[in-house]
């Protein structure tokens, strides 16, 4: 195999390298995620670190999600970027369906702040060569931050309650014991360092 034809050039002239859609959901709410709002934002800063044109949303509904899936996947303008990500923080679940051979298929589902839900593929469709032309043989990342619950472990009530998915993670507040981030780990993205006591910008 010809190793060149899988490696991707990219152009260093340009502004922007890529362009990453990052979304953190349950930052507030009855079903708040400890942590989400971290998410959000060292994701945001760590793309834009990476030369990265970024477009954070919060909170967002499953309306709000297809409309961010369908605008982005049909944009020429994604012709003007080298590489495309996608990144997601928020409750999931995973069951088993039957497919048209009867043979038992995992899906995982992303829960939105309606208490609706999204499959995985369905994402990651949107933007496959067919239906996202501007990033063919491009490379494309998609990072999923969401449970994967067996969907034997939570009712459909229970589902509909939020109850049986994760609540995220707890960050420790204080103490050097926790804290094992270098030097540059807690400088701020615009070569400034943070000053609070913790160390978190």
């Amino acid at each position: 195999m010809d190793a060149d034809k899988d490696t991707y050039q990219f152009h260093p002239e340009r502004t922007h390298q890529g362009l990453a859609l990052v979304i953190a959901n349950f930052t507030e709410g009855e079903d708040r995620r400890e942590g989400a709002d971290s998410d959000l934002k060292y994701m945001k800063k760590t793309f834009k670190r990476l030369g990265f044109k970024v477009d954070c949303h919060e909170n967002v509904t499953k309306s709000d999600l297809d409309s961010l899936l369908n605008g982005y996947s049909g944009q020429k303008l994604l012709t003007s970027y080298d590489c495309f990500v996608f990144a997601i923080s928020s409750h999931g679940m995973e069951f088993v369906q039957k497919d048209k051979m009867g043979n038992s298929v995992h899906q995982h589902v992303i829960k939105t702040f309606d208490d609706q839900f999204v499959y995985t593929s369905e994402i990651l469709d949107h933007f496959n060569d067919t239906n996202c032309k501007a990033l063919k043989n491009k490379p494309k990342l998609f990072f999923i931050q969401a449970c994967r619950i067996p969907h034997t472990k939570a009712t459909k009530t229970e589902r509909i309650k939020g109850i049986g998915f994760d609540s995220g993670v707890h960050l420790p507040s204080g103490g050097d014991e926790h804290d094992q981030r270098t030097a540059e780990d807690l400088t701020d993205f615009d070569g400034s360092t943070c000053e609070t006591d913790t160390g978190v910008c």
